[in-house]
Order: C-alpha cells, then sequence, then structure tokens
C-alpha cells in the first residue's frame, strides 16, 4: 500500500490548519508516508508569510539525537548541488525530497539547516547560536544525486535523505556544529487518574490502514488512525510550542479523535466564545491522558560558524 500527503494549508495568522490528506498508489511507501505525516504543525516563518496557501511535502523528523553523532549515514552523495538567493518577495512552496534528490525554493536557510539535522523545518528553538540573517535569507537549492544511484536514493529513510543536505551546508555554507544538551520546558504525557481512553487499532483491518495516520479535520480537531504515542506528540510538539515526552508506556496503535479550542495550545482556559475544552482538558476528558508541565534535557545543535555561500 502506498500514500501520499496533498496540501497542506497554514493560515497567515498563525493558526494551522490543514486539508484533508488522501491515498494514491503511485507514491511514496506507507511507513515513509506514515513518517512524513509527523509534522504538519510546523509554523511559519515571516519569509513566507506572504504564502496564503503552502503545499508541503513534510519530512518527518521524530524528537531524536541531532544527525551529527547518529548513525542516519549512507553512502550516497549528491552529484550535482546549486545554491542561489531567492527572488525577493518569493514564498516557500515546498519542502521535502523528489524521486533523486531535492529542489527547494525559497527556503529560509534557518529552515534548511533545522531540516537537515532532523529538527523540522520550521522548528528551530533546539538550534542554538546562528546569527540573525539567516532567517530572514532565503535561497533556492537543487540538489541531485547521479541518475545511477537514483533508485538506491528513492529507498534511503526520509531522515537518511535529509541528513544528506548536512554536506550541502557544510561546503557551500562553510558550516560548523556541535551537540549539547538543555534544560528545556517541555510537556510530559502521563495516563490520568482513571486511565486511558484509547483504542487500540485492529492490525488487520485494511481501512484503518488505509487512512491517513494523523489528519486535521478543521481547526481543532485531530483524527488518528493505527497511530503510536510517539507519531501523535511528534505531530502535536511544533502546535503546542514546547516538546511533549512520552511517559506513558503505551506501546500500542490507536484509534482517536481529539477535539479542543484551537486558540488553547498554550493555556489551560477557553476561550469564553469557545464551547470545546482546552487541549489540556480534551486530552484528559476525550483520552485518559493529562499534560504536565516540566523541564528536561534535550539535545540541541549549536552553531558554531556559518557564512554566506559563494552562489552559482
Amino acid at each position: 500500500m502506498r500514500l501520499v500527503l496533498t496540501s497542506v494549508c497554514l493560515s497567515l495568522l498563525g493558526q494551522i490548519w490543514f486539508a484533508q490528506m488522501t491515498s494514491n498508489p503511485n507514491t511514496v511507501s506507507e511507513s515513509d508516508a506514515r513518517q512524513h505525516l509527523l509534522q504538519h504543525g510546523e509554523a511559519l516563518y515571516p519569509p513566507i508569510a506572504k504564502a496564503a496557501r503552502v503545499q508541503v511535502d513534510v519530512l518527518a523528523q521524530t524528537p531524536k539525537t541531532p544527525s551529527t553523532t547518529s548513525t542516519l549515514t549512507t553512502s550516497l552523495v549528491f552529484d550535482v548541488v546549486s545554491v542561489k538567493s531567492a527572488k525577493s518577495g518569493c514564498s516557500l512552496n515546498q519542502i521535502g525530497p523528489s524521486s533523486d534528490g531535492f529542489h527547494l525554493q525559497c527556503i529560509p536557510l534557518s529552515a534548511f539547516l533545522s531540516y537537515a539535522y532532523g529538527y523540522g523545518a520550521f522548528n528551530d528553538e533546539r538550534v542554538l547560536g546562528e546569527p540573525g540573517w539567516i532567517k530572514s535569507a532565503a535561497y533556492d537549492i537543487d540538489a541531485k544525486v547521479d541518475a545511477a544511484d537514483a533508485p538506491a536514493f528513492d529507498q534511503l529513510g526520509p531522515r537518511q535523505k535529509a541528513s544528506m543536505l548536512q554536506a550541502v551546508l557544510k561546503d557551500r555554507f562553510r558550516l560548523s556544529v556541535h551537540d549539547e544538551t538543555r534544560d528545556f520546558p517541555v510537556y510530559a504525557l502521563v495516563i490520568a487518574k482513571g486511565g486511558s481512553k484509547l483504542k487500540e487499532s485492529n492490525p488487520d483491518d485494511p481501512l484503518t490502514k488505509a487512512l491517513p495516520t494523523l489528519r486535521m479535520r478543521g481547526k481543532g480537531r485531530l483524527e488518528a488512525h493505527h497511530c503510536a504515542i510517539q507519531e501523535m506528540l511528534a505531530f502535536l510538539s511544533p502546535l503546542q510550542g514546547r516538546t511533549i515526552i512520552d511517559r506513558t508506556a503505551l506501546t500500542a496503535k490507536y484509534e482517536f479523535t481529539l477535539s479542543w479550542a484551537p486558540d488553547t495550545m498554550t493555556t489551560e482556559a477557553p476561550p469564553a466564545d469557545e464551547s470545546r475544552p482546552s487541549i489540556f482538558t480534551a486530552f484528559q476528558e476525550q483520552l485518559g491522558l493529562k499534560l504536565e508541565s516540566q523541564k528536561a534535557p534535550l539535545d540541541v545543535l549549536v552553531v558554531d560558524h556559518i557564512e554566506k555561500p559563494s552562489e552559482d
């Protein structure tokens, strides 16, 4: 079975919402597609805030150790790389690999860096030390493997493909980085008093596997099918404004719907004109889970040096 992501709409006022995602037999594998679904909650940066509609082929970036020290390595290298300054006033319209590489238009350098090192294109709170200009400097970047290597590239996982872009940053932007661990405010997801209300998926149900793992049905309504806790948290963390860590010990795949007042991602009190609960209350009442504010050590990437590139 093979799935595809279709259009992802992000509002210009910062309220993130998404169009329905459908299946297509001619694109990425089911496992890769499920990973692609994890990060649809990425907030827009100012350089792309003019875009009324953004189509994103998103790359999964689950919480992880940065790629500088991880085993996300491959012998493949890009055969052709082109880096050019993006046109003034442009908007980002796509993030993600093609069958033989990457074609990234109008991508802010900060987003490109975060994407390449596994933190998500617009979730850079764990990338430190970068100069301010990289948030506003946008580039058109093409990187392709040799035609003979395209089948092997296509078989790589999403994070392996993204990690290949680190070589572009080091070569063209003279990037040097190192890893550290810092304490961050996080939300810990725990089982609420009374126990979990999650319904386990039936792995033999073909309809369950055919549906997208996660999808937004309008603002503040999340549907999940055959979904692991970690997948849900990777999806929600960018919207929540901080990392959510799993302390439930729940390991199955689940079916659920979560509905909350969309303006309550960072506060427990819903708006006066909203009948739905805050996301904090919704977790407890609808899923039997609870978000607790804590601090936890998280891996961060520290930028030691980066330069504006020599363009083609």
